[in-house]
C-alpha cells in the first residue's frame, strides 16, 4: 500500500529460515536498501521515514598500474556507502556497472551523495579494491581502478566444486 506522499506499507507471512531484503528506489534517485537476516512472524518493523536523495554519478576506467585502459576484459564495478546502514536493518547501499570491455571505461548513477568505496570484481582477477570518494548530489566525478596484476586474457581460472557430501554410513572407498 502506498500513499500520496511515497509512504508505503509491505505487509508479508514470513517464512522461517530466509533472509529478506528490501530495495527502494526512484528513478533519477539514489536506492535505500535494508537487509534481515530473520524476520520472525507477526513482527512489525518501522523502518522510519527515508527520503531519497537525487545521487551522483561517477565515471572512470579500468586500469593497470601504468594507467593504461584493461581493454578486452570484464569487470564488474561497485560503489558502495560507507556507514550508511546503521539501524533496524538499513544496508548500505550500492551501485553495479559493467565495465565496457571496448573502452574500460565505466559509468554509475544514482549513487548516494556520501562518502563511497568503489571496487571492481572479476571471475579471473577476484576483487580489486579501488579508491574511496566523496559523491555529490547532481554532480559528476571521475575516478578510475587500478588493477596491478597479470592481464586477464593471459591467465587460467580453476574453480572447484563438490558435489553434496552425506555421510550416512558411507564406504570407506567413497569419502
Amino acid at each position: 500500500e502506498t500513499d500520496s506522499e511515497g509512504r508505503f506499507v509491505l505487509s508479508f507471512d514470513p517464512p522461517r529460515a530466509f533472509q529478506f531484503t528490501l530495495d527502494a528506489k526512484s528513478p533519477g534517485h539514489t536506492v535505500a536498501s535494508w537487509r534481515w537476516g530473520e524476520v520472525l512472524p507477526g513482527a512489525k518493523l518501522d523502518l522510519g521515514e527515508v527520503g531519497l536523495l537525487v545521487g551522483g554519478t561517477i565515471e572512470g576506467h579500468m586500469v593497470d598500474a601504468d594507467g593504461n585502459p584493461l581493454v578486452g576484459e570484464h569487470w564488474m564495478i561497485y560503489a558502495r556507502t560507507v556507514g550508511l546502514g546503521e539501524f533496524d536493518g538499513r544496508d548500505d547501499s550500492q551501485v553495479m556497472d559493467s565495465v565496457d570491455s571496448g573502452s574500460a571505461s565505466f559509468h554509475l548513477e544514482d549513487v548516494w551523495p556520501c562518502q563511497v568505496e568503489l571496487s571492481a570484481y572479476s571471475h579471473v582477477a577476484n576483487w580489486v579494491h579501488g579508491p574511496s570518494i566523496t559523491v555529490r548530489s547532481g554532480e559528476t566525478i571521475t575516478a578510475d581502478i587500478v588493477y596491478s596484476g597479470p592481464r586477464n586474457a593471459g591467465r587460467i581460472t580453476v574453480v572447484t566444486f563438490c558435489d553434496p557430501f552425506f555421510a550416512e554410513n558411507p564406504a570407506q572407498e567413497s569419502i
